[in-house]
């Protein structure tokens, strides 16, 4: 199977998948329950699930680990199983796609304000994201979207910290990807914070993200 970077090379358009929660909604998940906890509960319906995408066209599908990262899982029924949770997910991927299609490795926000809006520090953010990432390639995940990490006062604060981790975090992995959201209104009007990482990312020397962008 050709790497992200070769089919991104070779093809115009790649097709993902997308809208997971809402597909779980259809397939009856309670009120409640975060998408995660299927990872361990409903393993069948996350196969399922990655491969009616697959089925449709997704040349890659992506973990269900959204909302995986420590910080993020602490006050739930999966607090303390952020790494059993992360391998699980993407060997439950992996499976799926089989050995033609591509696994990408979810990294959502962690649901915390950073100081001084609260009391997630840079050190803890940092650590989080890149236990997350460790443990999605240990389960198999070929490349990392770094998906929406946290509100845009977090990406505000920490930009070239966050830049640098995705730098670091890519250069050993030169699969990964980098896409951002949120638009933040401001006095000024409206600003899509995220522009400021992606920046720093792609002008770094030695970009090793092959593909990036904003929501």
């Amino acid at each position: 199977m050709p790497s992200f970077a070769e089919l991104l090379a070779a093809r115009p358009v790649l097709l993902a998948d997308g809208a997971t929660g809402t597909n779980y909604q259809n397939m009856g998940i309670e009120p409640g329950i975060a998408p995660e906890e299927w990872v361990f509960d409903e393993p069948e319906k996350v196969c399922a699930l990655h491969r009616r995408f697959l089925d449709a066209g997704s040349d890659l599908v992506l973990t269900c680990t959204f909302g995986a990262t420590t910080p993020r899982l602490a006050d739930g029924p999966l607090a303390g199983r952020g790494r059993e949770l992360n391998i699980r997910a993407a060997e439950l991927a992996r499976s799926a796609a089989g050995d033609d299609r591509l696994v990408a490795g979810s990294l959502g926000p962690t649901g915390q304000l950073p100081e001084p809006y609260g009391l997630l520090t840079r050190e803890v953010c940092v650590e989080a994201y890149a236990e997350q990432a460790r443990a999605l390639g240990d389960g198999g995940v070929e490349q990392e979207p770094c998906d929406r990490p946290g509100p845009a006062e977090q990406r505000d604060r920490y930009p070239d910290h966050l830049a640098r981790w995705v730098v670091t975090t890519t250069a050993a992995n030169p699969a990964a990807m980098l896409a951002l959201a949120y638009a933040m209104a401001r006095p000024a009007g409206m600003r899509t914070s995220s522009s400021c990482i992606v920046e720093k990312v792609v002008s770094a020397p030695q970009n090793p993200v092959p593909s990036s962008g904003l929501r």
